[in-house]
């Protein structure tokens, strides 16, 4: 059930392609076998629209994809026969808190852990270990955009010790350019565990040391929060609803995801059908 919920915590991108879709039947399997190769990785969704446009103006054109996309043998001849009804893997995937990079979330709930029991305002130096993975991100100290933002560990921690936690559940465009947070940054610096790195890419682990007022705090080894061995509770995805809508300037959308989640937390699918259907435009507008 968090799993329904969790969907529609981000906001959603309408395809602008679904009608011409509808309309569009006899090239339907051209615009599958061309969408299959131009699809835009999990981690560039953004470019879905473009790709769902650029797709069916191609199919329309008379271009075709390659024809056994979906039954070629080299893909899809198994050694296995398929059998359902077993471990879906939809129960193995991880839940977002944060709007940013997979890579910054075990540095950054490591931090927030610190912030709370050490009542830390301020840093003269935080020390990331980390994984090899997360030393290939950009991790700029400056970024001059919110995609840069995401794929820095050392703005969003400074970002987290300067603002708080909940700004980076939505990130906005004024996170950027703020002179506190990329002075902070620069002090910010990533070091590889080899220890972590061995057990990466199944686990994403971090440990962050923050040196304040002449003393050095130490955070457990951390693994993101969100994660199927340790799930978020409905309280964490409820409060996270809530930031991001009031974020949105969409109470009403707020108060229909947390009316579902309390729902879906005692099994009842009320109000999921209504969600689903509803008019994010609508939704957004105030009471």
């Amino acid at each position: 059930m968090r799993r329904i919920f969790s969907s529609f915590i981000s906001p959603a991108s309408p395809s602008r392609s679904s009608g011409r879709l509808q309309s569009f039947s006899n090239s339907s399997s051209s615009s599958l076998e061309i969408v299959i190769v131009l699809a835009p990785l999990r981690k560039h969704g953004p470019n879905q629209p473009y790709t769902e446009d650029l797709t069916l103006s191609l199919a329309e054109a008379g271009h075709t994809g390659p024809r056994n996309i979906l039954e070629s043998v080299r893909h899809y001849d198994l050694p296995d026969p398929i059998r359902f009804g077993g471990d879906a893997h939809i129960n193995h995937v991880y839940h977002k808190l944060h709007a940013c990079c997979r890579h910054v979330h075990a540095p950054l709930d490591a931090l927030l852990g610190l912030i709370a029991d050490h009542d830390l305002a301020d840093a003269d130096a935080i020390t990331v270990e980390t994984t090899s993975g997360a030393l290939r991100i950009s991790n700029l100290a400056r970024p001059s955009n919110l995609t840069d933002v995401q794929y820095s560990i050392p703005y969003c921690l400074s970002l987290a010790m300067v603002r708080g936690q909940d700004g980076l559940m939505h990130l906005r465009q004024d996170v950027l350019n703020d002179h506190a947070v990329e002075t902070l940054a620069q002090r910010v610096s990533l070091v590889l565990n080899p220890s972590f790195d061995a057990r990466f890419p199944q686990e994403t682990l971090a440990r962050v040391t923050v040196r304040s007022r002449g003393r050095d705090v130490v955070s457990p080894i951390t693994a993101p929060r969100g994660e199927a061995s340790d799930p978020l509770t409905w309280c964490d995805l409820r409060k996270k609803a809530k930031v991001v809508s009031e974020s949105l300037g969409a109470p009403l959308l707020g108060k229909a995801l947390d009316d579902l989640a309390v729902n879906l937390s005692a099994n009842r699918l009320t109000g999921l059908s209504d969600l689903v259907g509803c008019n994010l435009d609508q939704m957004a507008v105030h009471p």
